[in-house]
């Protein structure tokens, strides 16, 4: 396993001399392939496997665009957080390719890329929080680098976050909370079960009054493409048309905003169906609004409602599918009206007719729930009738909205599954309040 090695020379000069030579020797021409294949120095060398990501000698390597080091001095300054952090001096060789690059050559060929990744152990960490490190072998050259999380492979993130807390690389004490494990499932066309998978995500945990948790989940950057494909059973002209929108990394609450944690704020419970843990319902967007603002001035953090492009992007978390779930939702798996027409070819299953308590189904991987029924959830957006002349950064689109309608996401209880996909879009007055109507928040970064 050679795909970078930083090789320590703290015990003297004349170590360090050697192994400067040895380096310098091994990455030209093509003795790279001789030393790749060299199992034993890969074995012994694996466990100094560390990465700067302010490495910025090496880019944009491709396989006829290989770049190999014979002046290491520039890389030790770049190195010089790893160098403090190990306490002595490093060498370097890497070949590194851009999230760019790395990008078009999953897309190429996924599977033979994804043969040999490996977890990282990671002494500093990337600017752009969304690139997971990787390692992996493309075109028979061994590679190490950085890739946008949300364009990684679902089967990828999967065994990733396995390897990540079973190696104890993702600390707990990261900037971005603590640490936590879930699992999510994808559903066939008949709402079965064909696979399962442990993640993992950071939250941070905000304290209400009398002590009532609000659990935020950290929502890493990304592009995705918003609204339905052309092709997507059920879609509306409303969804379309479907366009790449780049998101900046924010909080979201884990679930709908319960009734504990609105009583905790408002002072009352205006909700149809009784429980301190379901979503609260029966509240107008002004109200959720005004939720966010004795949130905000109580934990001194900016706390909103989400923009349309961020709700979608949290709810797909990754998937292009019609539902996070896959291709359909099944009633084992989903709050919603399953009583009525089936999106593809699911059994009917219970119909609740009433929300349910949060949490009880699985997550995204984001770590999200609910972001399929139970309640309606309002965003900040003013409704337009279509994504002509949407931003493409996420953020909230007011530039000729209508402003007597808002935006609401996500389905309910009583709603089929046709409008509770992930690109449905829905909005209602203001001042609306329904039994099926609720919100999530978010905190900007």
């Amino acid at each position: 396993m050679i795909l970078d090695n930083f090789i320590s020379i703290g015990q003297g000069i004349s170590v360090g001399i050697d192994v400067y030579k040895n380096v310098s020797t091994i990455f030209k021409g093509d003795k790279i392939k001789q030393f790749t294949q060299d199992s034993s120095q890969i074995e012994r060398l694996s466990d100094k496997i560390l990465y700067a990501p302010n490495l910025q000698v090496l880019q944009d390597v491709t396989k006829r665009e290989q770049q190999y080091v014979d002046d290491l001095r520039e890389i030790r300054e770049s190195l010089e957080p790893v160098q403090k952090a190990l306490g002595e001096e490093i060498l370097s060789s890497a070949m590194i390719l851009t999230p760019e690059k790395m990008q078009k050559a999953f897309s190429n060929n996924p599977w033979d890329a994804l043969l040999d990744v490996r977890p990282i152990n990671i002494v500093t960490e990337s600017n752009n929080s969304d690139l997971l490190p990787i390692l992996f072998h493309h075109n028979e050259m061994p590679f190490i680098g950085w890739q946008t999380s949300s364009t990684l492979p679902k089967l990828f993130h999967c065994h990733y976050d396995l390897w990540f807390s079973e190696t104890g690389l993702a600390a707990k004490g990261s900037k971005y909370g603590e640490l936590f494990q879930f699992e999510t499932v994808t559903l066939d066309a008949w709402g079965k079960v064909v696979e399962r998978c442990s993640n993992s995500a950071y939250q941070i945990t905000e304290l209400l009054n009398d002590d009532i948790p609000l659990e935020m989940v950290y929502i890493p950057a990304g592009t995705f493409l918003m609204g339905s494909r052309e092709n997507e059973k059920g879609q509306y002209e409303d969804e379309r048309p479907q366009h790449q929108v780049t998101i900046a990394p924010f909080y979201m609450s884990k679930y709908p905003i319960t009734q504990k944690q609105w009583q905790a704020i408002m002072g009352n419970n205006p909700s149809n169906f009784k429980g301190e843990n379901r979503p609260v319902e029966s509240i107008s967007w002004h109200e959720a609004v005004e939720f966010c603002k004795r949130v905000s001035k109580i934990t001194e953090k900016n706390y909103r409602l989400p923009s349309e492009a961020e709700w979608e992007y949290a709810c797909r978390a990754g998937t292009t599918t019609p539902f996070y779930f896959g291709e359909t939702i099944s009633s084992d798996w989903v709050n919603y009206n399953c009583e009525g027409p089936a999106y593809a070819s699911e059994y009917e299953g219970i119909y609740r007719k009433e929300t349910s308590d949060v949490g009880i189904f699985p997550a995204n991987a984001f770590g999200l729930h609910d972001m399929h029924g139970n309640v309606l959830e309002w965003c900040a957006d003013p409704w337009h009738k279509n994504y002509n002349g949407a931003p493409s950064d996420g953020r909230v689109w007011e530039h000729k909205g209508d402003n007597l309608r808002r935006v609401l996401r996500g389905g309910s209880w009583e709603y089929f599954p046709r409008p509770c996909r992930s690109a449905y879009r829905y909005r209602k007055l203001p001042v609306t309040k329904y039994n099926n109507v609720g919100f999530r928040i978010v905190l900007e970064i």
